[in-house]
C-alpha cells in the first residue's frame, strides 16, 4: 500500500472516530446534565408505579395471622393494609412514597420481591406480571400482644415480652403510637405532636431502670468475687454514703439479709454497697457484658443504653446510686428485657429474634433466621 495513502487513511479514521467519540460525550452530557432531572423524574416514577403494582410480601403472626398485607383495586394498583394498628412500632409503615419503618424497612428486599429467586422475579417483571414478595414469619403472639397493648392502655410506655432461651419477641408493645393505615395523612400531625408517636419506646425510649438494674449489679460482684453467696449484710434501713442517705423504698423484714433475700426485698441500702465493693470499673466492665453501650442486634431501629459519665462514677455517692438502678443510668426497655432474659438464661444474652422464616405465598420456606446467642453477660 502506498504510505502517503495509509497515512491519509489513518488520520481520517482518526479524526472519524474522534467525531464520534465527541458526538457521544457531548449527548451523555446533555442527558446528564441538561436533561438529568427530567430522566431522574422518569426513574422515579416508573419505580413508584412498579411498587404500586407489586404484590407486597405479607407479615403474619407465629400462629398464621395475617398482620398485615396489600390488596389490590380493579386497575391492580395495590395499598398495603394493616390489621393490627398497634403493632405499628414493630410492622412499621410502608408506601411508594414514603421511607419505610420497622420490619417493612428491614426486609423491604424480600418484601417487594427483590430478594430471593431472581430468576422468577425478573421473569415477572419481563412478562408484566404482578411481582409477588416473600412473606415474614414474625415471632409475635397475638394474645401477648393483645394483653400487652391492654395493659398499657392510655398511658405512655412500653412492654417487651421475650423468650430468654431463644431471644424471640412475643410482644412488643409502644405508647403512644400511630395509624400506619392513616400514616400519609396524619404524618405531618404526628412529627408535630408533643407525645411522640412515631418514637418505639421499646427500642428507643430512654429510660431509668430503677430496682431491676439490681440484677446487673449482682452479677457483677458474683462475676468478680466481690462477695461470697452466703455472706450476710446489715440493712437498718438507711445507709449515707459522704452524707448523702441512701433509703429502702420499704424496709425488709429484718436488718440482716443475705443476697438472695436482698434481691428478693430489693434493698437499696445493700445494693449501694455492693456497687462501693464493684467500683466504677468493675460496674462498667458487667454493664458491657450484657450490652450496654451498644445496639441491640434487632431487627428495628434502636438506641444503646449507657450507665453514665466517668465523672458520676468516680464519685461514691454516683456509684452507690447507679447500682440501685437510679443515677445517670438510661436504658431501654428492650435492653433490660435482655438483661432479665440473661438471667433465666444460664447468663446468655439472646440475640432479639423477630423474624423466624421467609417463604413464598405457596409457603416454601426461603430463608430461616435460627436463634442465636447476643453475647455472655457472665
Amino acid at each position: 500500500m502506498n504510505p502517503e495513502l495509509f497515512s491519509t487513511t489513518v488520520r481520517r479514521l482518526a479524526l472519524l472516530l474522534t467525531a464520534g467519540f465527541l458526538f457521544v460525550a457531548l449527548g451523555a452530557g446533555y442527558w446528564s446534565v441538561v436533561r438529568a432531572g427530567e430522566l431522574s423524574e422518569r426513574d422515579i416514577g416508573r419505580a413508584v408505579e412498579r411498587a404500586r403494582r407489586t404484590d407486597r410480601g405479607r407479615i403474619v403472626a407465629r400462629d398464621g395471622t395475617v398482620l398485615v398485607e396489600s390488596v389490590a383495586n380493579a386497575e391492580g394498583v395495590t395499598e398495603r393494609l394493616y390489621h393490627s394498628p398497634l403493632l405499628a412500632p414493630v410492622t412499621g409503615v410502608w408506601a411508594p412514597t414514603i421511607q419505610a419503618t420497622g420490619l417493612e424497612q428491614s426486609y423491604n428486599e424480600w418484601l417487594s420481591g427483590r430478594a430471593g429467586p431472581l430468576i422468577s422475579t425478573q421473569l415477572d417483571a419481563l412478562l408484566h406480571r404482578p411481582i409477588v414478595g416473600a412473606d415474614l414469619v414474625t415471632t409475635i403472639d397475638p394474645a401477648l400482644q393483645q394483653a400487652a397493648d391492654a395493659l398499657l392502655g392510655d398511658r405512655a410506655g412500653a412492654i417487651v415480652v421475650l423468650d430468654p432461651r431463644t431471644g424471640d419477641v412475643l410482644a412488643l408493645a409502644s405508647h403512644p403510637t400511630y395509624n400506619p393505615n392513616t400514616y400519609i395523612e396524619d404524618a405531618e400531625a404526628l412529627q408535630a405532636s408533643p407525645a411522640r408517636p412515631l418514637l418505639n419506646r421499646a427500642t428507643q425510649g430512654l429510660y431509668t431502670p430503677g430496682s431491676v438494674f439490681k440484677i446487673v449489679t449482682l452479677s457483677g460482684v458474683l462475676a468478680q468475687g466481690k462477695v461470697q453467696p452466703g455472706e450476710i449484710f446489715e440493712d437498718p434501713g438507711v445507709f449515707i454514703v459522704e452524707g448523702f442517705p441512701v433509703r429502702d423504698n420499704q424496709p425488709p423484714p429484718q436488718t440482716q439479709l443475705d443476697l438472695n433475700h436482698a434481691l428478693a426485698y430489693s434493698s437499696n441500702v445493700i445494693f449501694a454497697k455492693l456497687g462501693l465493693r464493684l467500683g466504677a470499673d468493675g460496674l462498667r466492665e458487667i454493664a458491657r457484658a450484657y450490652g450496654f453501650g451498644q445496639v441491640p442486634p434487632v431487627a428495628l431501629d434502636a438506641a444503646a443504653s449507657s450507665i453514665g459519665s466517668d465523672e458520676f462514677l468516680l464519685d461514691n455517692v454516683g456509684l452507690a446510686n447507679s447500682a440501685y438502678g437510679q443515677g445517670q443510668i438510661q436504658v431501654t426497655p428492650l435492653q433490660m428485657a435482655l438483661v432479665t432474659a440473661a438471667a433465666a438464661n444460664a447468663g446468655v444474652v439472646p440475640e432479639p429474634r423477630l423474624v423466624t422464616e421467609i417463604r413464598r405465598r405457596d409457603g416454601e420456606v426461603l430463608a430461616r433466621v435460627k436463634p442465636d446467642a447476643w453475647r455472655r453477660a457472665v
